[in-house]
């Protein structure tokens, strides 16, 4: 077991990897889309932000992650710095957190620093940030591969609805976070499907 919390970026894991030692991170809070109109001669603005919908839609969030990298010859830290840009730099990757491993964020993600000490075998600052879709996935959802690791078995629910027959109305509530995603194929194209979204 290792003594450093990995931050899980697609098939890499910065520890196990790179040696990169998390030291801190910060998930901004979403931050809610809005749209205003200014009228001259009139107190305030008119709020546009709930004329299409009355759902709030939310801008993306950045994760910020500062590592420390030690112990690395001065000689193997551009080599190793070349490998970290050539796997991950600018590219849209999955983020995944130790200490909440049932759930990952899903955005770009770009390093923002290297920033070595001065001396033989320096230790070297390295930040990471992401810019990422404002809520996070369960992995209880079907649109990533499967993995039993991270499953909670008491507090966890795996979704599985098969063979729902209409007649001539069904109801059917599904408890889960915002942005669920759902896939139906009404065995007759005819029918009506309508959906209800509660908090």
């Amino acid at each position: 077991m290792n003594i450093y919390q990995n931050v899980h970026i697609d098939d890499y894991l910065s520890f196990n990897d790179w040696g990169l030692i998390l030291k801190k991170k910060t998930i901004s809070p979403a931050k809610v889309k809005t749209s205003t109109i200014e009228v001259p001669v009139r107190n305030g603005s008119i709020d546009m932000t709930n004329v299409l919908s009355d759902k709030e839609t939310y801008q993306d969030r950045t994760i910020t992650m500062t590592f420390l990298l030690t112990d690395v010859p001065f000689d193997n830290l551009t080599k190793l710095y070349s490998e970290i840009q050539n796997a991950i730099q600018g590219k849209k990757v999955i983020i995944q957190f130790e200490d909440d491993m049932n759930y990952y964020w899903e955005g770009r993600i770009s390093i923002t620093g290297w920033k070595p000490d001065k001396g033989h075998n320096p230790d070297v600052t390295v930040t990471m940030a992401a810019s990422v879709y404002p809520f996070k996935y369960a992995f209880n959802n079907t649109l990533v591969e499967w993995e039993w690791d991270p499953f909670d078995f008491e507090t966890d629910i795996v979704y599985q609805v098969k063979d729902l027959l209409v007649k001539p109305k069904l109801k059917f509530e599904l408890e889960g976070e915002k942005d669920l995603t759902i896939w139906v194929w009404p065995e007759s194209l005819w029918a009506p499907i309508s959906f209800t979204q509660t908090y």
